[in-house]
């Protein structure tokens, strides 16, 4: 509940802070005091839109408070939100600012707009003077018969398989576009693919018939220098290698008398080797030297593919075998595409059967509360002074599809409903969208705040004005049914009469002074003989005669009689 408000410079309110406690707060005062200032301030904590118009004048900024209780709900829905958590009390702060941000502070940690709305919007509820006309929305009249079933719950939870439902199908479009996208690449894709898989190409077999091709087409010149060089060798005399066998006799002779030619002799016993190793070398390679033009011809033919590969796909082995390697990833990643879109037409599917049944039981529930809300309703309705009213819960469709459609669903349900109402013997219920008065939708809120109160997370209510067009036994109904509800919720009424203020366990008068040239609101709370003043002046107007004031005092004992209270 909201334990405590502090309300800086908004319009005619300077500076005020108010101490509230649990059940039923009246605020009264005459007729422009400033009391829908107070729903104002109070609606900002709520996450109302701030505007600069509510800045006091000659002010650069305004301030609202609010400390509320820690209820476990609300605890732990700070958690959930990753808000920083009291121990007892959870404080609102906003910021209107002439220049500058404005700002929204939850335990002294900013937050948007939405999160504070998310976090006390159903916890903190308006009824202002304008508020009936929501009933002519059949999303809340929905909401409405949710609440009184207690089937809120059940509701949430299918939003979220709705929710899981239309993310899925948001998936599916994207891969879906995607895949069809992607669908002549991928062919495209697939053919060059085969192609290079199919030539076999390596860079060893490159190179190899590339070194086949140069031998053959250069294989007479080879063939006469080859035959030069082993003349030089080993044919001609003297011959290479025989001079050198020579020069190692000579060597061999000078070492026994000479140690250091030691390692020359060395160096010419390897040379002797190394030429006749060249010699062989020249002469098995001499052999294979031929020009087979058919052999040409296959190495020509096998080096054109290669050539036409190099040239679609990058100039060279390396850039065709790291094409070879991309397309083989864009083709895996098609079929991991195709996969995961099997995949997501499968939860698809089973997530739409699962959204089937639980709105199949939702609409079951749904039907089964509305016959009690309907007769509930009806009753409160009489007894609020409309004695003739007839009232119905009209669904659409009239029973639940046999084969739902996608269009059929919505993120409440299957469902879509209508209230049907009648003020007047004999004439058929029809939408109250079109027949409902102001003050006959006023009551009938109310009378469905009062069914619905218990069944929710609610901490505070404000009644603004409620009482609007209606007075006398009425009025007093009107009482009685605002403290049933603050039995389930702390309630602030706003009201002009005094059949409804009698009725308060703390009553606040709003009044209006001016001081040094400036108009300010003030807030007095009233007790004892000042608040049977407060009631004689509601009941008399401004003089207050003997009569008023006992007729004031018996309604307020009469009041706090039936509420079990010693006056």
């Amino acid at each position: 509940m909201l334990a405590f408000l502090r309300v800086k410079n908004l319009a005619l309110i300077s500076d005020v802070e108010l101490e509230l406690s649990p059940g039923l707060t009246v605020l009264t005062g005459e007729t422009g005091a400033g009391k829908s200032l107070l729903t104002q301030a109070i609606s900002l904590l709520a996450g109302k839109r701030q505007s600069e118009a509510l800045l006091r004048r000659g002010e650069k900024r305004a301030v609202v408070e609010g400390i509320f209780t820690l209820d476990p709900p609300l605890r732990q829905a700070l958690i959930s939100s990753g808000l920083p958590v009291d121990e007892e009390t959870l404080h609102v702060k906003r910021v209107i600012q002439r220049s500058g941000p404005n700002r929204t502070q939850i335990n002294d940690e900013t937050v948007t707009l939405n999160a504070l709305r998310a976090l006390l919007g159903e916890r903190l509820q308006i009824s202002g003077q304008h508020e009936h006309t929501t009933l002519k929305d059949p999303e809340i009249q929905l909401w409405m018969l949710d609440a009184f079933g207690g089937l809120l719950e059940d509701r949430a939870r299918f939003s979220g398989t709705f929710r899981r439902y239309r993310q899925l199908s948001s998936q599916l479009s994207v891969l879906k576009r995607r895949r069809d996208e992607e669908k002549k690449d991928r062919e495209l894709q697939a053919f060059q693919l085969q192609e290079i898989k199919t030539a076999g190409l390596s860079q060893e077999e490159f190179t190899q018939l590339s070194e086949e091709k140069s031998v053959m087409n250069h294989a007479e010149s080879l063939l006469k220098n080859l035959q030069g060089a082993l003349d030089v060798l080993y044919e001609r005399e003297p011959s290479a290698l025989s001079q050198v066998q020579t020069a190692i006799q000579y060597v061999k002779e000078m070492t026994a008398f000479d140690s250091h030619v030691e390692e020359p002799l060395k160096n010419l016993n390897e040379a002797e080797i190394f030429i006749d190793e060249a010699i062989g070398a020249l002469q098995r390679h001499g052999a294979r030297i031929e020009f087979d033009p058919r052999r040409l011809e296959d190495v020509e033919q096998r080096l054109s593919i290669y050539a036409t590969l190099f040239k679609k796909y990058g100039g060279s082995m390396e850039a065709v075998l790291k094409t070879q390697e991309r397309l083989q990833e864009a083709l895996s990643a098609s079929e991991n595409l195709e996969e995961t879109l099997a995949s997501f037409q499968r939860e698809q599917e089973e997530t739409w059967r699962a959204l089937v049944d639980a709105g199949r039981v939702l609409s079951q529930r749904r039907r089964r509360v509305a016959g009690v809300f309907s007769e509930s309703l009806t009753d409160s309705l009489k007894e609020l002074g409309m004695p003739m009213t007839t009232f119905k819960v009209a669904f659409t469709p009239s029973v639940f599809p046999s084969s739902p459609k996608e269009d059929d669903v919505g993120d409440t349900g299957f469902d879509a409903i209508s209230f049907l109402f009648s003020a007047n013997r004999g004439e058929p219920p029809l939408p109250i969208r079109d027949i409902a008065s102001g003050g006959e939708l006023s009551r009938i809120l109310l009378a469905v705040k009062a069914l619905i109160t218990g069944e929710m997370d609610t901490q505070t209510i404000v009644f603004d004005e409620v009482d609007a067009g209606i007075g006398g036994r009425v009025a007093d109904i009107v009482g009685r049914r605002i403290t049933e509800i603050s039995k389930h919720a702390q309630v602030l009424c706003i009201t002009h009469l005094p059949q409804i203020a009698v009725y308060g366990d703390h009553h606040l008068l709003i009044t209006k002074n001016e001081t040094g040239g400036r108009t300010r609101i003030g807030i007095q709370p009233l007790m004892g003989e000042e608040r049977i003043s407060e009631l004689a002046r509601m009941l008399g107007g401004e003089t207050i005669t003997p009569t008023t004031l006992r007729h004031a005092r018996e309604l307020y004992q009469a009041a706090q009689s039936l509420k079990g209270n010693k006056s």
